[in-house]
């Protein structure tokens, strides 16, 4: 087991949303920098993920989206960079971790329960789906083909990916949160290799979660139907309603769980276990 992998910063998500709230200015690179008072390479290098944004300082970045919201860039899409930037840092950290499985302590998926802003800009490079909060915002007009997401090469997906699945598999009890969270980004991966793991991984989590009342195991058939869904089977998530969502205390934790991925519930939990203790007390 490694600690915290070392490896260059990728930029790709903050980068692109720095594109498009330029686009949404009708200003070119060069026109964006100098009002920034940067050079023009700066602001290249910013969008392009080649100088990241997180690699900036936290009042840097700051200041940033004031000057980006002085210009008229609009306020709610600009609230979002420090979200892309903290996707930007979730990849990078999983990218350059690759085949390798990094401690508990080092994982970024065993922090937080993920919510659906945060997992819309993670998963953009993979998805080309633009995050809700900044679907509005133009692309910059170009003389040239214009990329229509944040771009990460196919070595730099297939080492996430990789992560993926080795943070999935060598979970143990102790880091339930990190196997649910690593099965549902699998989801995305369009591998054959990873339909045939998460396959399996419904089936042996199914069982347990209805014969067991155990509702966090609920919750991580949902993540594993769901990822299953993307790949083109909805047996599992036909089967998880009509079969595990019968049980009134699957129900409420599928309730709250919901209830907190949309942002309804404010509090950040640190593991599904707190999320549904303290959260399912909101429903009384």
């Amino acid at each position: 087991m490694q600690g915290f992998p070392e490896g260059p910063e990728i930029g790709a998500v903050a980068g692109f949303l720095l594109k498009l709230l330029r686009g949404s200015l009708g200003l070119t690179q060069v026109e964006l920098a100098e009002e920034l008072a940067v050079d023009d390479s700066t602001i290249q290098g910013w969008e392009s993920g080649r100088r990241p944004l997180c690699a900036l300082k936290g009042s840097e970045l700051v200041r940033l989206g004031r000057a980006l919201a002085g210009l008229g860039a609009p306020v709610r899409a600009v609230s979002q960079l420090p979200l892309a930037v903290e996707a930007d840092e979730f990849l990078t950290t999983c990218i350059n971790a690759g085949g390798t499985p990094m401690t508990v302590r080092d994982n970024p998926l065993g922090h937080a329960v993920h919510r659906r802003d945060f997992v819309a800009f993670a998963t953009w490079p993979f998805t080309a789906v633009v995050p809700s909060i900044v679907r509005d915002l133009p692309l910059p007009k170009s003389r040239g083909p214009v990329a229509d997401r944040p771009q990460l090469t196919s070595i730099q997906q297939q080492s996430f990916f990789d992560q993926m699945l080795v943070a999935a598999e060598a979970a143990d009890d102790r880091a339930q949160l990190i196997r649910r969270q690593a099965t549902y980004m699998l989801g995305f991966d369009t591998r054959p290799a990873s339909a045939t793991w998460l396959a399996d991984q419904h089936r042996r989590i199914a069982v347990r979660a209805v014969d067991l009342r155990d509702v966090p195991g609920g919750i991580a058939t949902r993540s594993a139907s769901l990822a299953l869904a993307r790949q083109g089977d909805v047996e599992p998530v036909r089967h998880f309603i009509q079969g595990t969502l019968m049980e009134n205390k699957q129900l409420l934790g599928t309730l709250t769980y919901w209830a907190y991925w949309l942002g309804e519930i404010p509090e950040t939990y640190p593991d599904d276990e707190a999320m549904l203790t303290s959260g399912s007390d909101l429903w009384v």
